[in-house]
């Protein structure tokens, strides 16, 4: 793709919410950046992750400071090295995404299972306090 038709590509604020590359070549490496949908219903976040091929073993999943980072690695289990390929786009190695939670979650009610591919992460919100705003008095 030309730089004309990516002008975001580069600009930090898109990159910090869509992540590294979200415009870039179509024949990236995939591990680079996994594909992430997040939804909100009234009682939690789920978090739905795209990562086909790799181990639920190989997976890590942490929560720091309202963000939700993903990582791992997909590994070859055999390796040809006779083998010449006219073209390839399947990809072994490391990846990482990092997600930024809108809202404050339980975190000790946090699940994660993958089935089929797909990682799915359910977050409970912590219900908002009740009774307005609270005022915070200034000392002298």
């Amino acid at each position: 793709m030309s730089r004309d038709l990516m002008p975001f590509g580069n600009d930090p604020f898109f990159s910090h919410f869509f992540g590294k590359g979200w415009l870039s070549d179509p024949f990236s490496k995939f591990l680079d950046s996994p594909q992430v949908d997040v939804e909100e219903t009234d009682k939690e976040m789920i978090v739905k992750v795209d990562l086909p091929g790799v181990n639920p073993k190989d997976i890590q999943i942490e929560l720091m400071d309202s963000y939700l980072t993903i990582s791992g690695k997909s590994e070859s289990e055999d390796e040809i090295k006779d083998k010449n390929y006219y073209h390839k786009e399947r990809r072994y190695g490391s990846f990482q995404r990092q997600v930024p939670l809108p809202c404050a979650v339980l975190e000790d009610n946090i699940t994660a299972k993958a089935k089929d591919g797909v990682l799915v992460i359910t977050l409970p919100k912590k219900e908002a306090s009740i009774g307005g705003p609270k005022k915070i008095p200034v000392e002298s």
